[in-house]
């Protein structure tokens, strides 16, 4: 019988939360530590493919999640001076084609569900908790108010400004930005009252032109909210951003910086008491829609990892499979993410408008229809344009991959 550890996990966001409810299941004692007072309700809407749903699902979470997921009818791909519809697409077949669906969520009611179901599941979660240290010999984690936490395994999941990862790489990584977003929100009655705009309430939209964007999106847990996003200046955009910009709740917009991380030369302390997940190891601009289903993935691929426990002794060397199972897959994500990114963001000129006509004239299906249900271990080779790709992306059973 496989050892029971003590688990402390820093963060409770989606990631730390998951993996709290994945360890938990097999009979671990974990302690979730949030400097925060609370979930955060940043961040808005997030996508959960078929690879992390499939995770979520396993773990018991699939009835509750199924109804607070809001269908999205289509997502729309826009050019910014005119609003013309380059390229449109939908999840509506993902769970025919990878036996699995595509879920949509706000961020804050996605965290408030997971953090309420580790609760109800034993898991202990302290809110407004600031981790000062760490102390791997113990190991143990020493608290601001000198409160020392000891723990068998100690997990960093507390985002891409992570304190957990210098500790293991034995420095300061500074994210690297690649945008500044502003974020407000609208009231869904209002755009209602327009004819020209009354088409956003039952889509998804995205408005690219060179290093710009402005993105709207339907907040699932409120009915009255849609959530507008910014990137640099507005101005060439076409008329109904102004008149958008002109309905916005400016008193509750914040500022969200878009940000990746370099290839770090480790997730798991020398110790091997010690590691790192989600976007404090591989954090990714959003533009390929998998951030927060990698670090769902690290749940799900550390819960089956250490399901292998047979002493304590054996769990340094647990931690490293997990991290060399997982670092070609998410690395591939980043890498993604960023290749979009840049084609999303074209100047004007002769590559823009190449781009446009192939998504004009090749509409997104994010199914393979002929995928014939196998995965290849390694991202495949030639990244979006291998026919691999689809299947890879959302296909992938990670767990059943880590066995």
């Amino acid at each position: 019988m496989s050892p029971q550890l003590n688990i402390v996990i820093i963060g409770a966001g989606i990631a730390g939360l998951t993996t709290a409810i994945a360890l938990r299941r097999s009979g671990h004692t974990i302690t979730i530590l949030e400097r925060h007072s609370g979930c955060q309700a940043l961040g808005g809407r997030v996508g959960i493919s078929p690879s992390g749903s499939r995770i979520l699902i396993a773990h018991g979470l699939g009835d509750v999640l199924r109804k607070m997921n809001v269908r999205e009818n289509v997502t729309n791909f826009r050019r910014y001076e005119n609003g013309a519809i380059l390229t449109s697409t939908g999840t509506q077949n993902m769970e025919d084609v990878y036996g699995s669906p595509h879920w949509s969520f706000s961020r804050y009611r996605l965290q408030k569900a997971l953090a309420e179901i580790a609760r109800q599941r034993g898991v202990e979660i302290r809110f407004s908790c600031q981790v000062e240290g760490i102390d791997e010999d113990c190991p143990s984690v020493i608290l601001r108010d000198g409160t020392v936490i000891p723990a068998d395994l100690i997990i960093g999941a507390d985002g891409v400004r992570s304190r957990i990862r210098d500790s293991i790489v034995g420095g300061s990584i500074k994210p690297i930005v690649f945008h500044t977003s502003y974020n407000t929100e609208i009231p869904r009655s209002l755009i209602a009252q327009d004819p020209s705009l009354i088409h956003l309430l039952t889509s998804f939209n995205f408005w690219f032109g060179p290093g710009k964007e402005v993105m709207s999106a339907n907040m699932p847990d409120r009915d009255d909210i849609i959530q507008m996003s910014l990137i640099s200046r507005f101005a060439g955009f076409e008329p109904s951003i102004g008149k958008l910009l002109d309905l916005a709740k400016t008193e509750n917009g914040f500022i969200w910086k878009l940000a990746e991380l370099p290839s770090l030369k480790s997730w798991v302390s020398t110790s091997g008491k010690l590691v790192a997940i989600g976007d404090a190891v591989h954090a990714m601009v959003p533009y390929a829609g998998m951030g927060a289903v990698q670090g769902i993935e690290d749940a799900g691929s550390l819960a089956v990892c250490l399901e292998h426990l047979q002493k304590l002794a054996d769990l340094p060397g647990l931690l490293k499979v997990f991290e060399a199972i997982r670092r070609p897959r998410a690395e591939f994500m980043m890498k993604v993410a960023r290749e979009r990114a840049v084609g999303l963001f074209l100047p004007d000129g002769k590559e823009q408008e190449q781009r446009d006509n192939s998504f004009k004239e090749h509409q997104i299906d994010l199914t393979d229809k002929n995928w014939d249900g196998k995965c290849s271990d390694d991202p495949p080779e030639g990244g979006l344009l291998s026919p691999l790709y689809a299947g890879y992306m959302f296909g992938f059973d990670v767990m059943d991959h880590v066995s």
